[in-house]
């Protein structure tokens, strides 16, 4: 007969048809047994362990065995109570159920279980679920499926009784327990026990933990241990030692010691001799500061830098660096990257304050090494630097006109050139010189500008200047300004070239075609001779601007020297070839220039100084003046396909031949040009200032917001653990803000590689004022005064606000103009494009 369903446990399958549940509610009922006895025998087990370590406990410890019985017993009860309710909340599996009988019988193929999962009660079922149900109930192997999951059941009755039964037989053995120990576990006092207190007298930084140890031996060992600690403001704490697992030693840690303390041990009414704890600073830099004596020529007053680690100065700068330390230091040096010591002398009796003086001639960077009498050493030396920033000779460029130009000798030249300067210019203005003659210098002094970025021009008159034809007539842009030597000197721009034409030249085209003929004159050779000449010319302007300073002078004299004798060689050769007087007369006048050369730079050989450079730098001039004048006056040439290959004569004779009107074709392939960088070194430097007050902006910022809300705490501050850990807050960004004066004072190097003008000026003086605001911050964070670091620290974000506004206007500006100019050359060469493809089209019209 089928057992009944109990109908208030429902689980997984418990809707399926009636008929099937009666046939696996056996199977069901077994596997939700087997479940709650696996359940419960954990429980038995856990159980056991805790009345064994009870019942051993109880064996020792005097008291104990009188409520061993009692509490075992709750421990059983406790269990029973968990084994009903959880026989209470356990519902009947048919699915698991059914597949336990599909485990035994693999012929049913999970038709039980889907069976199972259909709905019933009251859920009609269609045509295939009645007919898979009907299969079910008539499948062969039905009256086994009961026998399912019997061996499991088994075996875990059998488990929860291993654990059960010991259980009880402990409980009843509880009742008749007699304690081995006599009498209670604990320690009278006994005059046998030694007692070992470690570190003893000692020494500790301040700020660190000690571990105070005591170690007791003898046959027992004290109730309670405690650790006195008297500290010099007369405080005096007790601290209840912990055992080191089962070992006879006592441990305690004192954190974070901020003064000489006095301590004893205390165990069951007795105490040991008492030891000092001596607190020690390792010496640390405290603060560092610079004052920098620049020099006259820079106009620049002398500057008092303090709380730095981080310097920049035009060289030449005499600098006093100080370094302030936080105790007495018996050696303070500074270690340079490749170990070589600086050992600084002490500016006070109390050797709290070393000082350091030098001019500044190059980089430098420095750890501080600080030792004490006791030889500490700071662990982790400051990181002290000096950038030097050169004192730049002038920029100069010949605005208008560009290149070497072909004049009249009755022309006026509007000469415009450009100068910047770092720190200030004494004069400038342009030198022209005729020939071999000295160099004539026009100059603007008598101009009031004080900017370091100037534009000037001046008109050279030729006919009014005594410029005959067949002149060579020359010019630079020139400034003089301070060396860092405090000695005057003079740069220069590039040199450039003007030949006085005679008014009445003649060009022709070449009927024959084949180049620019010259006849009676000196044909391509020439040409290649007098370019040779002028860049010989070039050479020794430049290298005179040098001077013998330079580290490659003596091989670049050398250089020039063997050029000038080759072009001499060439000069011979040509020589031989002309038949006109007048030519051979003039190439007689080069070659004696030529010689000249040669001797002065022979003379710079073996002397090794710069004297002779400038004879030999007109002569040179003079050598290509006398060359020019050998080319005749009458010019067959014709127009040639090939890019280039027109020589030096081909460019100096461009706008007269720009006027002849060619019959043959134009060139129709157009040079290709090479897109350039729009963003300078200078403007990455600038962007990466503006990069970086950006970040000092946003950092101020935080830092202003946190001291607001520190302000709100403060004044709810109640107790004095609640003010330690704001002062500690405050200290923290004390720390941050020194860490910030040390990024200000990067951003002010890189403020200073920048090009001299106002604005630069301004924002590195406004800089400076946003550094001593931000000192000034410090100082109020270390008093602890929250109001006035708070408003000295708005000032501060707000000029670096400002500062970071004026920067990005400034390189937006630059970039503008520069996209500007792009879109200019980009339509110009639009139109040239448009203009050539017209050409183009009217040619091949007019060849059709």
């Amino acid at each position: 007969m089928r057992k009944p369903i109990n109908p208030h446990i429902s689980g997984p399958g418990s809707n399926a048809d009636p008929q099937l549940r009666a046939e696996t509610f056996e199977v069901a009922n077994r596997l939700r047994s087997t479940r709650l006895l696996q359940r419960e025998t954990r429980r038995w087990q856990y159980a056991l362990i805790g009345a064994i370590a009870w019942f051993a406990l109880s064996l020792f410890i005097i008291g104990l065995p009188q409520i061993t019985a009692v509490g075992i017993l709750g421990i059983i009860a406790y269990v029973l109570y968990l084994n009903w309710n959880d026989t209470r909340s356990t519902p009947i599996d048919f699915v698991a159920a059914a597949r336990k009988i599909e485990e035994t019988e693999p012929s049913l193929k999970q038709a039980l279980s889907t069976a199972i999962e259909q709905p019933g009660d009251g859920a009609r079922l269609d045509f295939l679920q009645t007919r898979l149900v009907n299969e079910i109930l008539g499948h062969p192997s039905m009256n086994d499926w009961r026998s399912a999951g019997i061996d499991d059941y088994r075996r875990s009755k059998s488990k929860k009784l291993v654990f059960a039964l010991p259980l009880v037989l402990i409980l009843l053995a509880a009742f008749t327990l007699e304690p081995i120990a006599k009498e209670p576990f604990n320690l009278t006092p006994d005059s046998s026990i030694s007692l070992t207190v470690n570190p003893g007298d000692t020494e500790a930084e301040r700020g660190s933990t000690v571990v105070v140890t005591a170690h007791f031996d003898g046959d027992a060992l004290p109730n309670s241990v405690e650790l006195v600690a008297l500290y010099p403001d007369g405080r005096e704490t007790r601290e209840t030692m912990g055992q080191s697992l089962s070992d006879p030693v006592f441990v305690y840690s004192l954190h974070g010691l901020n003064s000489d303390v006095r301590y004893q041990i205390d165990y069951d009414g007795r105490n040991s001799e008492s030891y000092d704890i001596t607190l020690f600073d390792l010496p640390a830099l405290s603060q560092s500061d610079a004052i920098l004596d620049f020099p006259d020529y820079t106009q620049i007053p002398d500057r008092r830098i303090e709380d730095t680690r981080r310097v920049s100065a035009v060289e030449g700068t005499e600098v006093v660096y100080s370094f302030s330390t936080n105790k007495p230091v018996d050696v303070a040096k500074l270690v340079d990257r490749d170990g070589s010591k600086t050992i600084l002398e002490a500016a006070n009796p109390e050797r709290t304050r070393f000082e350091t003086k030098l001019t500044v001639t190059e980089n430098l960077r420095w750890n501080l090494l600080l030792q004490d009498d006791k030889g500490r050493e700071n662990p982790f030396p400051p990181d002290i630097r000096i950038e030097a920033l050169p004192n730049k000779r002038p920029e100069l460029a010949i605005a208008f006109p560009r290149g070497d130009q072909r004049v009249s000798p009755i022309e006026e030249i509007e000469l415009e050139a450009k100068v910047s300067d770092d720190f200030g210019l004494i004069d400038y203005g342009i030198a022209y010189s005729v020939g071999s003659e000295p160099p004539v210098y026009l100059t603007h002094t008598d101009i009031e500008n004080d900017e370091l970025n100037i534009e000037f021009a001046s008109d050279l008159a030729l006919e009014e200047s005594g410029v005959e034809v067949d002149d060579l007539l020359s010019w630079y842009a020139w400034a003089d300004d301070y060396g860092p030597d405090g000695q005057i000197r003079r740069s220069t721009s590039d040199l450039f070239f003007a030949e006085v034409r005679s008014l009445d030249e003649i060009f022709r085209e070449n009927e024959g075609g084949g180049g620019q003929g010259m006849p009676g004159g000196m044909g391509n050779e020439g040409e290649e001779l007098i370019e040779l000449q002028r860049q010989i010319a070039i050479a020794l302007f430049k290298l005179k601007q040098r001077g013998a300073t330079d580290s490659s002078f003596l091989e670049d004299t050398a250089v020039i020297n063997e050029s000038q004798m080759e072009a001499r060689q060439q000069l011979e050769q040509l020589e031989a070839q002309l038949e006109d007087e007048k030519a051979r007369s003039d190439a007689d006048l080069a070659g004696s220039m030529m010689d000249k050369v040669t001797k002065d730079l022979d003379t710079v050989l073996s002397s090794e100084t710069d004297g002779p450079l400038d004879p030999a730098w007109s002569n040179a001039q003079g050598a290509v003046q006398a060359l020019l004048r050998m080319q005749p006056k009458e010019f067959n040439v014709s127009q040639s396909r090939q890019a280039g290959g027109g020589g030096g004569g081909r460019s100096r004779n461009q706008r007269q031949l720009n006027q002849l009107e060619f019959r043959d074709e134009e060139n129709r392939y157009e040079t290709a040009s090479q897109a350039q960088s729009m963003t300078s070194p200078e403007q990455k430097e600038q962007l990466q200032v503006l990069s970086k007050l950006s970040e000092l902006a946003r950092r101020q910022e935080d830092i202003n917001k946190r001291l607001q809300e520190l302000q709100t705490e403060i004044a709810k501050a109640k107790d004095e653990e609640e003010k330690e850990r704001i002062r500690r807050e405050l200290k923290r960004l004390e720390e941050e803000q020194r860490r910030m004066l040390a990024d200000i004072d990067e951003t002010r190097e890189r403020m200073d590689r920048l090009q001299s003008n106002r604005e630069n000026r301004e924002a590195r003086e406004q800089l400076d004022q946003t550094r001593q605001e931000m000192q000034e911050l410090g100082e109020s964070l270390r008093r602890e005064e929250v109001s006035q670091a708070l408003a000295t620290g708005t000032r501060a974000q707000e000029n670096l606000e400002e500062l970071k506004e004026d920067f990005r206007n400034e390189t937006s500006s630059q970039f503008t103009e520069q996209l500007r100019e792009a879109r200019r050359a980009a339509r110009e060469l639009a139109e040239n494009q448009q203009a050539i493809r017209e050409n183009l089209e009217n040619l091949d019209q007019n060849q059709g």
